[in-house]
C-alpha cells in the first residue's frame, strides 16, 4: 500500500515555512525567504502562508522588516494541525482500502483508526 497520507505541494511549503519561522522567533520571515530557501514559487509561498494565517497559526508582519510569524508557542502546534490546515481534515472513518465497507468480520484496525 503506497502512501495512505499524501501532503500537497501548500501542505509541504507550510510545513517548510512553519519551520522557518520556529528558527527565527526574534524576527519575521518574508515569503521570498521561505520561497527561495526551497526554491519554490514566491506567489504561491504567500497563498499558503495567508492559509496559515487564517488558520490562526501564523500571523503578518507589515513594514519594511515585515513577514511572517508563528503565533503563539510553536511547541503547541503539530504536524497534524498544519496538515489538516491546508489539506482538510484526516477523515478517521476512512478504510485504508477506500472502500465503502469492510469485507472482513472483524477489522484489525477498527477503532484504532479514530
Amino acid at each position: 500500500m503506497a502512501g495512505v497520507l499524501k501532503f500537497s505541494e501548500a501542505a509541504r511549503i507550510a510545513i517548510h515555512g512553519m519551520i522557518l519561522m520556529a528558527a527565527s522567533p526574534d524576527s519575521p520571515v518574508t515569503g521570498a525567504v521561505i520561497a527561495d530557501s526551497f526554491g519554490i514559487s514566491e506567489n504561491h509561498t504567500r497563498k499558503v502562508m495567508q492559509r496559515l494565517v487564517k488558520a490562526g497559526y501564523a500571523e503578518s508582519v507589515r513594514g519594511p522588516s515585515g513577514g511572517y510569524c508563528v503565533k503563539g508557542d510553536p511547541s503547541g502546534i503539530t504536524l497534524l494541525d498544519i496538515y489538516e490546515a491546508l489539506d482538510g481534515k484526516i477523515g478517521a472513518d476512512r478504510c485504508l482500502f477506500h472502500r465503502s465497507r469492510c469485507p472482513a468480520e472483524g477489522c484489525l484496525l477498527k477503532g484504532m483508526l479514530e
